[in-house]
């Protein structure tokens, strides 16, 4: 029984070495998540669940599509609320690792890549005087995974996030564990057709403006209303921009995300280490050998 013990206490070492999902069960698996409501107007797609909390208020859901179910408290969204409000702490506090940046980002070239990612996570603040974050009208800001997988790109900025119109975020060199987050101080506006990627987690409230998507990420508001207009959100970058429900969404031009990465939303992935695997393997050897060590001594 010692032995079993020992390989017991030996067991959560196979988590060493492996980033996963940033924002924890069960604030994931919200495409959509108000804290005093959520209102829609037009065809919007969701890849997962609606929710509110603390507030109750959902409108124009009746013209939504989505693959999960809808929460008013009390319910799951209240306990999705909790886990993204604490999330939001942990990601304001993380040490930008990447440095500081100016408030437009597509002035920037390629953003990640290994040296940033080498832990796994790479943080960007923003540079004062800017207290936000921005993307100009038709602007792409690319995101570099450089291979690895259950990597995390965090962006913190205490003030609001705004992209303009037809601009985007596109990632390069990832997969479907890696993950980019937006810690937004106040609100987040989310520009006409903008093809935007990553979870944002919003202080006060987020709008998506007509025809602009989310892929592979969730749409926040900690404290203010989300609204939604024509729009695609999916948390596991499986879900198409045309609505099943009526006629396809009335929108500036075609908008066609830059995400084509495919399978079901990312909860946990662990990835042993080789070593983990040998000193398991070590200890279930030690415990054969403790079998049959009893076996042979026992009295007949």
């Amino acid at each position: 029984m010692k032995v079993c013990v020992s390989c017991l206490l030996l067991l959560p070492l196979l988590a060493v070495g492996a980033y996963a999902d940033l924002l924890p069960v069960p604030a994931s698996s919200f495409a959509v998540l108000g804290g005093s409501a959520v209102t829609n107007t037009g065809f919007t797609t969701l890849g997962g669940h609606l929710g509110v909390s603390p507030g109750s208020s959902i409108t124009g859901d009746g013209t939504i599509t989505l693959s999960g179910s809808i929460y008013t408290p009390p319910s799951l969204a209240d306990s999705a609320h909790a886990a993204a409000s604490a999330e939001y702490t942990i990601l304001a506090a993380m040490i930008d690792n990447g440095g500081s940046l100016t408030g437009d980002l597509t002035t920037l070239g390629p953003l990640g890549g290994a040296s940033c990612l080498s832990s796994g996570l790479c943080v960007y603040n923003v540079a004062a005087p800017a207290a936000g974050f921005s993307l100009d009208s038709g602007g792409v800001l690319t995101l570099n995974f450089a291979g690895l997988s259950n990597a995390n790109i965090v962006f913190q900025m205490t003030s609001a996030l705004i992209t303009g119109s037809g601009s985007s975020v596109r990632i390069i060199n990832g997969d479907t564990t890696d993950h980019v987050y937006w810690e937004v101080g106040s609100s987040a506006t989310i520009g006409t057709t903008t093809s935007f990627v990553g979870s944002i987690i919003a202080n006060i409230q987020v709008a998506m403006q007509t025809g602009a998507t989310d892929g592979c990420g969730n749409v926040i508001a900690l404290t203010g209303a989300v609204t939604l207009d024509n729009n695609t959100i999916s948390t596991g970058c499986t879900i198409s921009t045309t609505s099943s429900v009526g006629p396809p969404p009335v929108a500036v031009g075609t908008v066609t995300p830059v995400i084509t990465f495919t399978g079901p939303p990312t909860v946990l992935v662990v990835t042993p280490e080789p070593g983990t695997w040998l000193l398991l393997g070590s200890c279930i050897a030690v415990l054969a050998a403790q079998r049959r060590w009893a076996r042979a001594t026992r009295p007949t």
